[in-house]
């Protein structure tokens, strides 16, 4: 199956460099469901499991590379995710975004108190991620730089947005 599911990814045009032996497990069996291992009997045979890690670079093939890879004889798909290769750029740009909305937040609280910003006295960045939206919850707002997701949306697969969040920290004096 592993080499079926390898002939299948290069032939669909995945580069070598592209394709990773991700994980390899061998396991002991001996039950008539082939899951169960008893340590006091000797195992009928072993299961053993290999995972590959592929790296797609145009996301408008996921959906047909993904059947093609099915219909080689793979039975299990797990931890498919969606990054960008432009990270540091998107990372760099929310960053930005954050340190204005700082500002701006600054600015509209002091103005409350009849007081304006002065200089910034420390400024600290908290973790940044990325990923998609809905598994974090939301999104902050003025402090995330979406990526287009580049694909066509078809009947069973919408490449969406990947979001990218920074956070910091301002102190600034008042006047």
């Amino acid at each position: 199956r592993v080499a079926k599911t390898l002939a299948v990814l290069q032939k669909s045009g995945i580069a070598p460099k592209d394709l990773q032996t991700d994980q390899l497990s061998i396991e002991p069996v001996n039950d008539s469901n082939g899951y169960s291992y008893s340590k006091t009997k000797e195992p009928d045979g072993y299961q053993t499991r290999r995972s590959i890690t592929v790296l797609l670079r145009d996301v408008t093939k996921f959906e047909a590379l993904l059947t093609a890879v099915l219909e080689s004889g793979t039975n299990h798909v797990d931890g498919i995710s969606f990054q960008t290769s432009e990270l540091r750029k998107h990372r760099d740009a929310a960053r930005s975004m954050a340190l204005k909305a700082a500002k701006e937040k600054a600015e509209a609280m002091a103005k409350e108190y009849g007081l304006k910003v002065g200089k910034a006295r420390s400024i600290s960045e908290g973790s940044s991620s990325f990923g998609s939206p809905y598994l974090r919850g939301g999104l902050a707002q003025n402090m995330v730089q979406n990526v287009g997701g580049g694909g066509e949306a078809s009947d069973t697969f919408a490449a969406g947005m990947i979001s990218v969040r920074a956070t910091v920290n301002v102190s600034f004096d008042l006047e």
